[in-house]
């Protein structure tokens, strides 16, 4: 993850943190997730491939709940 964002390659950073985060089951905090949210919709979270756009559903469905 370091290495993605020490070469500005937040896309890569942003898939692996939601893949992992969803994988681990740890569901984020409030704060954690909005950022997430935010940083997302700059990106076009739409964009993201199949596997990682579905660990992102789920890790927003996680911490609606």
């Amino acid at each position: 993850m370091r290495e993605y964002l020490d070469h500005n390659e937040l896309g890569l950073a942003f898939e692996t943190l939601v893949y992992e985060l969803d994988q681990l089951g740890i569901r984020p905090p409030r704060e954690t997730l909005n950022g997430l949210r935010s940083a997302a919709a700059r990106m076009g979270d739409g964009n993201l491939e199949p596997t990682y756009r579905h660990a992102w559903e789920r890790l927003q469905r996680m911490t609606e709940g």
